[in-house]
């Protein structure tokens, strides 16, 4: 009797253990995947498989894998990440043809904008002009001797100017230039 009493104890005591388990399991029926359960799996796929490319590369570089293994698993790794990256533009209702087509667009509007239709002449060739142009003018018979300019900056002088009103070099005046080279 005290055998079957033991049993008795022992049976209860299971079930009173396992009935939470067991409501559990049978309250806890499968759900269907959120949009966003099922898009952070494939942004975490897309990851893994990026991931293991750059691994992929490192250890080839490296010298850990082969020429021909490094191709076989380079060429296997980027098509499951491509098929990766399709998934996400499925779920997120992207188009890729659309996309492509709209980068293309921006880019050759980019192009166009950017692109100049005339260049402009280089500094060389002003500072040439301005050269030539003024050896014309000194060339030329009863030419007006120049007017005075700053030896610092080159800007224009006014026979009063005791400094250059550009730069504020101190102006020479004529007479003390041509008397100290003498």
């Amino acid at each position: 009797m005290t055998i079957l009493i033991a049993i008795c104890m022992a049976a209860a005591a299971v079930i009173l253990v396992a009935w939470p388990l067991i409501q559990a399991a049978q309250t806890r029926a499968p759900q269907p995947p959120r949009q966003d359960q099922v898009l952070d799996e494939l942004l975490a796929r897309r990851e893994a498989a990026l991931t293991a490319i750059k691994d992929l590369e490192f250890d080839y570089l490296v010298g850990k894998v082969e020429e021909a293994d490094y191709q076989a698993f380079n060429a296997r790794l980027r098509s499951e990440a491509i098929a990766i990256l399709k998934a996400i533009d499925q779920h997120t209702g992207v188009d890729s043809g659309e996309a492509s087509a709209r980068l293309e667009r921006e880019i050759a509007r980019k192009r166009r904008k950017r692109a100049a239709p005339t260049p402009a002449p280089s500094l060389e060739a002003q500072v040439e002009a301005e050269i030539a142009a003024l050896r014309r003018q000194s060339a030329a018979p009863g030419a007006q001797p120049a007017a005075a300019t700053c030896a610092s900056c080159g800007a224009a002088l006014d026979a009063a100017d005791r400094f250059c009103r550009n730069c504020g070099a101190p102006v020479r005046p004529p007479d003390s230039a041509v008397s100290s080279r003498s």
